[in-house]
């Protein structure tokens, strides 16, 4: 069971050399981007030995690095995610359910002032173009890769699903080429796992499309296609229904503009289904 990393810190304090020290100021000045770097690369920041780092964590009493990184992401959601609701909850004024749909409703409308039918219509054709189309998704984005991985499949297209880390992913990713493309899903915060799936997608030549709130900005390049569009006050309960609107209106437009092939495909469907029943 992982330890509460701000616990073990004070517990361990008068144990904590200048290099644990120099650590720590990296791993707590930005956390959410420092839960997502490897040992190497936060003591590389702080200018000692990757060592010291696997040292920091068994003095702290984890088990190595990856165990005291889970403890800080772990902390990053727990607490980020209680002021959300609390928020969210302060604004509800007695009726949650009435305060929630309304908070949706804006939302969703405010999608069409970020995001044009132009650009679903381009990232549409882009993926009829596709040999074969791989999503990438961490965290509570595997839910939405999940979705848009199977209307994709449904609709006749060859489709791949990247959710692992480390050499899982690395495997996942060895087809990707140039005729293919990759679908990234990103909010909040910009896991090392996307940027990395991007970057070798511009390797191979992959065509790129990124779905995402306001971290699109942040990215470190501009993917062939961008779909990004807020998902609610920064403050409050964050939406999933944005992203999810926008995967609905991709699959209805390459419905649209694919001359019958992804409603042919779901009517060889159910003859197969019915074969199977």
């Amino acid at each position: 069971m992982a330890h509460s990393l701000a616990n073990q810190i004070d517990r361990y304090r008068d144990k904590l050399t200048e290099a644990d020290q120099r650590l720590l100021d990296v791993l707590l000045r930005d956390p959410g981007q420092s839960a997502m770097l490897s040992a190497a690369e936060v003591a590389r920041e702080a200018g000692v030995h990757a060592a010291a780092a696997v040292r920091l964590a068994q003095k702290l009493g984890y088990e190595g690095y990856p165990d005291m990184r889970s403890a800080l992401r772990s902390e990053i959601v727990a607490s980020d995610s209680s002021r959300r609701i609390a928020e969210t909850l302060a604004g509800s004024e007695g009726d949650l359910l009435a305060s929630l749909i309304a908070s949706e409703v804006d939302t969703l409308l405010g999608l069409i002032q970020h995001i044009d039918q132009a650009a679903i219509e381009d990232a549409a054709k882009a993926m009829l173009k596709a040999r074969s189309i791989a999503l990438c998704a961490q965290g509570n984005s595997v839910v939405l890769a999940d979705l848009l991985d199977r209307r994709l499949r449904r609709a006749g297209f060859r489709t791949s699903l990247i959710t692992g880390q480390g050499r899982e992913l690395a495997e996942r990713l060895i087809p990707l080429g140039r005729n293919d493309m990759l679908v990234c899903f990103a909010f909040r915060r910009l896991p090392r796992e996307v940027t990395g799936a991007l970057d070798h997608a511009r390797q191979v030549g992959a065509t790129t499309l990124v779905i995402a709130d306001h971290i699109a900005r942040r990215l470190p390049r501009t993917p062939d296609h961008v779909l990004a569009a807020p998902r609610g006050r920064a403050e409050e309960f964050l939406t999933l229904t944005v992203p999810m609107a926008i995967c609905n209106a991709l699959i209805l437009t390459i419905a649209r503009i694919d001359g019958g092939q992804s409603v042919s495909t779901l009517d060889a469907l159910e003859t197969l289904i019915k074969r199977f029943d």
